[in-house]
């Protein structure tokens, strides 16, 4: 990390000298560019300094204008992302008022920078500004400044293909550090990402440049607007980052809430771009809002939209709120925020990948990158002098917010540490910055299980270890939006949905409606209405930004059941690896690229440890590795050292205490070989949906860097030799166009020859429609199930068709299926959509099914879809000649962030072979 506020006044001239002599190929210099250039022309003429009533003659003219930097007016073309990073530089080096820190890479080393724009004489003092606010916010009293500054943050290319915001970054950040007028600088702290997600814009930015003739095309359908597969609105792993600032997934999410946390800003905007014809959207938002958003958020956002408002009227600008932009689902860039207690809003310009340089809209008239450019200017700066006016409310409302917070009743949440994934979500937690603990001693306490829908109270032993988590504390909302079982509808909004429904409309709901991060992590949670007594806080963790998952922190305890170091000399008949989730995976594809020796339990065995009096029950699922390789070396360092990088666990045992596995030598039909190499193929490209296969790509090759990975064009199935791969993955898409009969057959002949095919969504209905399988789906008109009601989620009229808007079911699992082994429970799934699969009733092919009465733990499914859910099958293995078809009817990696169903992917990996 660095920091050109640290530079001497000489060194930022020098330095400022050097940039623009590199650029003086494409520059121009600064005294020759007039003001009234900085922007190319608007459609509407309505230029930057008459839409913020600045006068261009007042401006500093010893700050590098953008236009000046580029040698072209801002709008009159894209800017490649490494010349934005330069011309940040820049205007860094020139400016005392402007502070440029790098605070991550993207996944290919793209800088991910924040410029931090304040008066000069802040910045003298800015690590004091940062700590009093954090300290007035958070402390234990949190007591009111006298004058203090506003501190606002803007995000900007969140989507990589909503190509103005980048641009407008540039702008922005010249008005404020060349303009006295734009903002009050003594009395606000600004945050300005310029690119939030540099791969994607690097992306959309070089292939328009590609496909752009000598003039620009303002037709809609020309090929200038057809932007190729996958698009640049996702990052390198093809992951939408603006559904991602809860869940982390990416490598850039926690670089952000890193600097997120260390600042806690008043006002976070994320800038973005939506399709035309639609002009402008700010808040106040739509319906639903999170019942955890504080009411200081919202008559924020009421503040802001009226500011916003009045610019524009006086403008004659038109715009909307309370339409399409919600505030429900929490890892969106405004209402993650804003469950942080800051006034978290989206403002949406109209263009979108379609709009290009220039486009015409359906009324005839030209839509420019100049008119989406100077309006996100004016909402920028418009933002910036409204937190500045009103900046003695906004740090009353964080501070009463965050106090709010702790003074509620109190919920505690509670897991066992030995979860497969109870360190990994108890670490996502504490990435947020939220006080996770755990239990010193035992206690007896009155629970209620967090995925029961009836609401009663047990009372049940919890031993030393357990996780706790309560919600009195600062960031207690965002405690309850995360880790609540349901998130609660508004009732008038579900009535008006329920309208919508029953006159065959879609219902207006943004997203998915349900997310709850213990059912997603299937980790058996607890509630107490109290706080728990004799909980040691964990220390606080700083965010890893690396792109592997659950890296181990220094400030993590060690996994529970490791026992104390091995004795010198000592050397077991072998070594287990228990089932953990993510992180296990991670440890055996570390070990099958080592060469070590791999064997799977595929039933449980009670065996006693030679660290341990009492016997330890070992699941199925369970990886052993032998004391010595085939080569006769010991395992034991190599393993050990694997297992300690990742914060994994591995278990000694005693040869001559192995009981019925040792006495048949370990060669048992229960501890079967795993195949050193299995060679898996994802597909990509043409009618693959970007997204499903960003999280398959993600998991297996960032998180898990999974040996023998091959990504494939879609295009090049049919021309390929499929006899070198082991597993064929079809993420959701449509293959109609892209897979003919000869590529059809090729598959067929190739999974009758020993090969499995993976299919998932819709890639399943297309492997039905072409005989690879032979499930069937249920009826799409079936009735009611006759359950009783839950609650409004599940009265009212019948639908047209039945679907799922995103919500959470529970599951059982079908016998003691080879795919479910490691799971500690049937685990939750996310159901979306109308595909409903009807079970063989082969207990061989059928793995996951959706559990037949009262299914649903959280979220809505209306009661035309109960029927026709119920008892539907989820994961299907169909064998096929000597290979098998792998069937997922959901995503079985939602997002990167729905563990619970990933080890029945990741287990077709582990063994593919019948």
């Amino acid at each position: 990390m660095f920091s050109l506020s640290r530079l001497a006044r000489a060194g930022r001239l020098a330095l400022l000298g050097a940039l623009l002599a590199s650029a003086s190929a494409t520059a121009q210099d600064p005294s020759t560019t007039a003001p009234a250039d900085a922007l190319a022309p608007t459609r509407d003429g309505v230029g930057l300094f008459d839409a913020l009533d600045l006068d261009p003659a007042r401006l500093d003219p010893t700050m590098p204008s953008p236009a000046a930097f580029l040698g072209r007016p801002i709008g009159a073309d894209f800017t490649e992302p490494a010349r934005i990073v330069d011309y940040f530089e820049t205007l860094a080096a020139a400016s005392p008022r402007v502070a440029l820190t790098r605070y991550g890479t993207s996944y290919t080393g793209r800088p991910l920078l924040v410029a931090t724009i304040t008066a000069a004489a802040n910045h003298a003092r800015i690590d004091a500004i940062r700590d009093a606010h954090r300290s007035r916010i958070d402390g234990a009293r949190a007591e009111a400044a006298a004058d203090p500054p506003a501190i606002v943050w803007l995000g900007y290319t969140i989507h990589g293909n909503e190509s103005s915001c980048a641009e407008t970054a540039m702008l922005t950040a010249w008005l404020l550090a060349a303009h006295p007028d734009a903002a009050a600088l003594d009395n606000v702290v600004v945050l300005l990402d310029p690119l939030l997600n540099p791969d994607g814009y690097a992306r959309y930015e070089a292939a328009y440049r590609a496909r752009r003739g000598r003039a620009v095309d303002a037709w809609p359908d020309a090929w200038e607007h057809a932007e190729p597969w996958p698009g640049g609105r996702q990052n390198h792993y093809l992951h939408d980052l603006n559904r991602d600032w809860a869940w982390l997934s990416q490598q850039e999410s926690r670089a952000r809430i890193a600097q997120l946390r260390r600042w806690e800003p008043h006002v976070v905007v994320d800038f973005h771009e939506m399709s035309p014809p639609a002009p402008y959207f700010f808040p106040p938002a739509a319906d639903p809002v999170h019942a955890e958003i504080p009411p200081a958020v919202l008559d924020g956002h009421r503040r802001f939209g009226e500011a916003n408002a009045a610019r524009f009227d006086r403008l004659g600008w038109s715009f909307f709120v309370r339409e399409s932009y919600d505030l429900f689902y929490p890892s969106y860039g405004d209402t993650y925020p804003s469950l942080r207690g800051a006034v978290g809003m989206t403002y949406e310009v109209a263009g979108g990948w379609r709009a290009g340089l220039e486009m015409t809209l359906p009324d005839g008239r030209t839509w420019r990158l100049a008119d989406r450019i100077v309006r996100h200017a004016t909402t920028g700066i418009t933002t910036v002098r409204t937190a500045v006016a009103d900046r003695a409310q906004l740090d009353r409302g964080l501070r009463e917010t965050r106090r709010a917070a702790q003074e509620r009743p109190v919920t505690t949440f509670l897991w066992a540490a030995e979860t497969p994934e109870a360190d990994a979500l108890a670490g996502l937690l504490r990435d947020h910055g939220i006080v996770v603990g755990r239990l010193r001693t035992p206690q007896r306490l009155a629970l209620r299980p967090h995925a029961a829908t009836n609401g009663g109270t047990v009372r049940r032993a919890l031993g030393p270890g357990t996780y706790a988590v309560a919600t009195d504390q600062p960031l207690g909302a965002l405690v309850r939006a995360l880790m609540d079982r349901e998130s609660v509808l508004d009732a008038d909004f579900f009535e008006a949905q329920r309208a919508r429904v029953a006159q065959r409309q879609r219902p207006a709901f943004y997203d998915i409606t349900a997310w709850s991060l213990p059912l997603a992590y299937n980790v058996a949670t607890w509630v107490h209405d109290g706080r728990v007594a004799d909980v040691a806080p964990l220390p606080a963790r700083p965010i890893d930004p690396s792109p592997r998952v659950d890296r181990r922190d220094p400030t993590d305890p060690p996994p529970l059941g490791s026992g104390p170091d091995t004795p010198v000399g000592y050397a077991p008949a072998a070594w287990l690896v228990p089932p953990q989730g993510l992180r296990g995976y991670r440890l055996l594809a570390e070990a099958r690229r080592a060469g070590l020796p791999l064997r799977r339990l595929t039933a449980g065995v009670t065996l006693p440890t030679i660290h341990e009096a009492a016997d330890r029950h070992v699941p199925p699922g369970t990886i052993v590795v032998a004391r010595v390789d085939a080569a006769g070396e010991p395992t034991g360092p190599r393993l050990r050292a694997l297992a300690s990088s990742v914060g994994a666990r591995v278990v000694a045992f005693d040869g001559a205490a192995l009981d019925g596995v040792n006495a048949r030598g370990l060669g048992t039909e229960r501890a079967v070989w795993l195949p050193p190499r299995v060679r898996v193929g994802l597909v990509a490209g043409r009618g693959v949906r970007s997204t499903a296969h960003g999280a398959l790509w993600h998991v297996l090759d960032a998180a898990l860097v999974w040996p023998d990975l091959h990504r494939i064009d879609v295009d090049r199935l049919r021309a390929i030799d499929l006899r070198r791969l082991d597993v064929l993955l079809l993420p959701d898409g449509d293959y109609d166009a892209t897979l003919d009969e000869r590529a059809v057959g090729a598959l067929r002949a190739w999974v009758e020859s020993g090969g499995v095919l993976v299919v998932s969504e819709r890639a399943g209905a297309w492997a039905r429609e072409n005989e690879l399988s032979r499930l069937e789906t249920r009826a799409r008109h079936g009735a009611a199930d006759g359950a009783a009601d839950r609650g409004p989620a599940d009265r009212g009229p019948a639908e047209h068709r039945p679907m799922v808007p995103g919500a959470i079911v529970a599951t059982r699992i079908v016998a003691d299926h080879p795919l479910a082994a490691g799971l500690p429970a049937p685990p939750p799934t996310l159901v979306r959509g109308r595909t409903f699969l009807r079970p063989s009733g082969d207990p061989a092919t059928d793995v996951l099914v959706v559990r037949e009465s009262d299914p649903v733990l959280a979220g809505v499914v209306w009661p035309a879809s109960r029927g026709p859910l119920a008892g539907s099958l989820l994961v299907a293995r169909e064998a096929r000649g000597r290979g098998a078809v792998v069937t997922f009817a959901q995503a079985p990696v939602f997002r990167s962030f729905w563990r619970g169903t990933a080890p029945l992917l990741l287990n077709v990996l582990l063994a593919p072979a019948p």
